[in-house]
């Protein structure tokens, strides 16, 4: 059962203010994060696109870009309908890639401006648009070039 309780908080490590972690110097974060198993980019990028789909984005494309860019590995694009969903989207990506680990996701954009963009270590990035902000931009057009690995209507 102790393990279950340093389990639990070291996966919510990033979350406890530093005074708390400052209490705890016998668990050592570097240690912990090596035991969780890392899942492969490409693994990521599809739960990516499942936790998307799960709040039902509409037409979501899993583009291949690693070796067009050094930008990412992977790019993730979907629309939604409203400020609400799009939030509600960009959520839903955060906590699955910290249910695998992946903790270090920068979030730019805002539900009100219409382009949510999540950059996730660096090897994937989720643009999360209103309709009107993804006919503007036309990202699939500009990497047209890009293997498109999936496309969910």
């Amino acid at each position: 059962m102790a393990s279950l309780s340093v389990d639990r908080l070291m996966a919510n490590w990033h979350f406890l203010p530093i005074h708390v972690r400052r209490e705890f110097p016998c668990l050592n974060f570097d240690e912990y994060i090596w035991r969780v198993p890392k899942l492969e980019s490409s693994e990521a990028a599809r739960l990516v696109v499942d936790a998307a789909a799960n709040k039902k984005a509409a037409n979501i494309v899993l583009l291949d870009i690693h070796e067009l860019t050094i930008i990412a590995d992977y790019f993730v694009i979907c629309t939604g309908s409203n400020p609400k969903q799009l939030s509600a989207i960009a959520d839903a990506v955060d906590e699955e890639m910290h249910k695998i680990g992946r903790s270090y996701i920068r979030r730019e954009g805002s539900e009100e401006s219409g382009w949510i963009l999540l950059d996730i270590e660096g090897e994937i990035c989720c643009h999360i648009f209103n309709p009107e902000q993804r006919e503007f931009y036309q990202l699939e057009r500009l990497w047209k070039v890009a293997p498109r690995l999936l496309y969910v209507d």
